[in-house]
């Protein structure tokens, strides 16, 4: 397959009343044979030569003969819808297909988006529906668009919510796998009375996503990221009429807007303030569809007419983009509001591609070039995030392994054209390692932000999870990239009482524990029983750690009247002892007193002197009693006077 292969399964178009067109000539050649009868939503699908494969208005699906498919009527798509169905291709052999449908009759009401699994060829040829009208979501507008991801496999499709700003995105895999969708809540909150009606299309390369907001006059254009379907970037352009058809040109150099009133506009996308009317006829009020072609053209849609407009040059600035009022016409048949919904991807005009399926986990990685014209020789090179090479081969196919995580670099060399690819290596799903929580009544459990669809064990799908009890915790998630992964996590819950501490003379009791820390003042100190002798005053404090290692720490006990006996260094002496008028403190040696502090037996706090440098202090005016002398020198002393 190569992408100019590609662009031939929108060769075939049928839309309007009865109409259609073969792009498989240039220029293209009217079809009578075609039985949609859409007001305005209609979808198409060729094989990879250009044969038609499918085609449906949403409610029916006919094969190459125009016949119906076992299966395939009573769909949930509405005519009335701007963009009510879009044939994805899956798997190899142009077989297999999924059709997604679209009634957007807004929040609450209407069947919003569905899709059918089709085998094309069962059934003698026929066609079947083999899975019909599969629910995905409610609540929607009328918009719906597909693009390529970047790996060029693998598709975005994106609805809208008609009663919030969130642009429903969902994954669908080669394989036909449908993941739930990422919700990028970005831009104007949606009525769904005012924006449900109106065009969504994507870019050809995938980078940029449009919106019409149709009665409000607004038009909203995102960036978009292709790797890991993320919106961001919204500028949005306002004061128009009633806006419907929205078209980027080939090269994304321009937006085109179809207004109510007969305008057709063109929006310059390097600069979104500059404005252009293409077209105006204001004897046509009515909307009309829009629909860019392989060939560069954007053709437009204007019901009941016997025709379709084109922009010729749709990459051309202001008159050169050569618009035609009566470009094509249908021989007989006419257009209605709507034109064929495709996968945008099909109308790039590069001839030579990067195409790439990761292994899941992503620890390596298929990759092939494509090319519309022959090639003689394909030189590839994996650089990782730093620059430095990490594999290299010389194939039109190749795999590489993926030493880490993280940003990886591909060149393709193809002759003389070099392609370059980033891919990003996701980690794995990571909720945690295995938890002994103390002394806490909550734990949470987190799942990284680059994971979506998120379940946990009970059903919950929030990205943080909180945990009360003890037990094991699995979280089940889908990656960026795809990838469905799980986690596993033990929290365990344990609860240590506070320890109570209690005196009896010189010694301090606790709790009976596994093993015990005891603080001075805020300091550890020895002591590794549940009982600890104390020479001195002060703030004490003991840590318990239970078995299975949950501690908890006591309040602090304040320690008094404890007589000490001095070491032989400490060499100060209290004069006279007993007195009746007063007391002179003596220090022998070359350390000086430091500070003073004097209690009465109660432990109260009578006489206090701090920030002294001497070898001598006098104390007065002591009542009559017992009281507890501590003086500082680089310790703590103290000494009982009468």
């Amino acid at each position: 397959m190569s992408q100019a292969q590609d662009w031939k399964r929108a060769a075939v178009w049928y839309f309007g009343y009865n109409a259609g067109l073969d792009f498989n000539t240039n220029p293209p050649v009217a079809l009578t044979d075609g039985l949609v009868n859409s007001i305005e939503g209609c979808a198409s699908i060729c094989d990879i030569k250009g044969n038609l494969v499918l085609y449906s208005d949403g409610q029916t699906i006919w094969n190459k003969d125009h016949q119906i498919l076992i299966n395939g009527t009573g769909l949930k798509g509405t005519s009335s819808t701007t963009q009510n169905s879009v044939f994805i291709p899956i798997m190899e052999g142009d077989s297999m297909f999924l059709l997604f449908t679209l009634d957007g009759g807004g929040a609450g009401v209407g069947q919003g988006l569905n899709y059918n699994l089709i085998n094309a060829n069962s059934s003698l040829g026929y066609g079947e529906v083999i899975q019909k009208n599969q629910h995905l979501l409610t609540g929607l507008t009328e918009k719906m668009a597909v693009t390529r991801h970047d790996n060029g496999r693998d598709y975005w499709l994106v609805v809208h919510g008609a009663n919030d700003n969130v642009y429903n995105t969902y994954l669908v895999g080669f394989d036909g796998s449908i993941s739930c969708p990422i919700l990028n809540k970005i831009g104007t909150t949606f009525n769904g009375t005012i924006h449900k009606a109106g065009a969504m299309n994507f870019d050809p390369a995938g980078q940029r996503l449009a919106t019409s907001l149709w009665s409000s006059g607004k038009v909203e254009i995102l960036d978009f990221n292709s790797q890991t379907g993320e919106l961001k970037n919204v500028v949005s352009i306002e004061n128009l009429g009633w806006v419907y058809g929205v078209s980027f040109s080939q090269k994304a150099n321009y937006l085109y807007v179809s207004e109510r009133n007969g305008r057709l506009l063109q929006i310059e996308m390097a600069n979104p303030d500059s404005i252009r009317t293409v077209y105006t006829n204001s004897s046509i009020v009515d909307i009309q569809g829009l629909q860019l072609t392989r060939s560069g053209e954007v053709l437009m849609a204007i019901n009941s007419k016997p025709y379709l407009s084109a922009i010729r040059n749709s990459d051309g600035k202001g008159d050169s983009c050569l618009f035609d009022s009566v470009a094509i016409t249908l021989n007989g048949k006419s257009s209605s509001y709507g034109l064929p919904n495709f996968i945008t991807s099909y109308f790039r005009k590069e001839t030579k591609e990067i195409r790439y399926a990761l292994t899941c986990p992503a620890d390596s990685g298929r990759f092939s070039g494509y090319s519309s014209s022959p090639i003689s020789s394909w030189n590839w090179e994996l650089r990782n995030s730093q620059g430095t090479l990490v594999g290299s081969a010389s194939s039109q196919d190749v795999t590489f392994s993926f030493p880490d995580t993280g940003r990886y670099t591909v060149r393709l060399i193809a002759d003389s054209d070099t392609l370059f690819k980033q891919v990003y290596i996701e980690p794995l799903l990571n909720i945690g390692r295995d938890t002994l929580v103390c002394n806490q009544p909550e734990f949470i459990l987190s799942v990284p932000d680059n994971f979506r669809c998120i379940q946990w064990q009970d059903g919950s799908d929030t990205n943080h999870y909180s945990v009360t009890q003890s037990g094991t915790y699995i979280a089940r998630a889908i990656n960026y990239q795809g990838c469905r992964q799980s986690d596993t996590v033990r929290i365990d819950f344990n609860q240590v009482p506070q320890p109570v501490i209690t005196q009896s003379s010189d010694t301090l009791y606790t709790d009976t524990g596994f093993s015990y820390q005891w603080y001075y003042n805020g300091n550890p100190i020895g002591g590794i029983q549940h009982y600890l002798r104390v020479s001195q005053n002060g703030s004490y404090a003991v840590e318990i750690t239970d078995s299975v290692g949950c501690s908890s720490l006591s309040d602090p006990f304040q320690v008094t009247g404890i007589y000490v006996v001095l070491p032989e260094k400490a060499q100060f002496r209290v004069y006279p002892n007993p007195g009746s008028t007063g007391q002179t403190i003596y220090i022998n040696g070359n350390e000086s007193i430091r500070s003073i502090w004097v209690h009465d037996l109660l432990g109260k706090q009578i006489f206090e002197a701090k920030n002294l440098n001497t070898q001598e202090y006098s104390i007065e005016q002591l009542p009559r009693g017992l009281y507890m002398l501590t003086i500082n020198q680089k310790q703590h002393y103290t000494l009982m006077i009468k």
